[in-house]
């Protein structure tokens, strides 16, 4: 069976205890995989961590979920080959911390018609056949990974 390693690389202000990895196949949609790192605020922790994990499917996003009274959850950045951990890009919901923007910026020879979200991972952009040039800069908000972006 095939796997898929990834490092990650975590620093925190104050000192924390990792509590689990779990990874969420299929969530928040069909094709997106999220690598979990479940965190505890502690004094007992520490504030740097580095792992090597292996998984069976490749995680597309890598979450901490950091608790402390509160529990709110940081996305990954991707840096030189590692995902890298900060308190930053932090939600106080995991569907947040998994949410993105596509823009589309053209000019096309046709109307706009706006877009689609379907299956939670097609974004499709509809267009109408006309004469005139219509100039477009929409921004979807999505969730997870998208499976494509289609122009119909």
């Amino acid at each position: 069976m095939e796997r898929y390693r990834i490092n990650v690389e975590v620093h925190f202000a104050s000192p924390a205890e990792l509590e689990g990895i779990e990874l969420l196949k299929k969530y928040p949609n069909e094709v997106t995989n999220v690598a979990l790192f479940r965190f505890r605020y502690s004094e007992h922790g520490r504030r740097d961590f580095h792992f090597t994990e292996d998984f069976d499917v490749s995680p597309d996003y890598v979450v901490a979920e950091i608790r402390d009274g509160d529990t709110f959850y940081c996305r990954a950045s991707f840096e030189d080959g590692r995902f890298v951990i900060r308190e930053e890009n932090c939600s106080p919901l995991l569907e947040g911390a998994l949410k993105r923007r596509i823009t589309l910026s053209a000019c096309v020879n046709g109307t706009y018609l706006g877009h689609e979200i379907e299956r939670g991972s097609i974004v499709y952009f509809l267009f109408e056949a006309s004469n005139g040039t219509t100039c477009v800069n929409d921004t979807v908000e999505v969730l997870g990974r998208t499976r494509g972006y289609l122009l119909e």
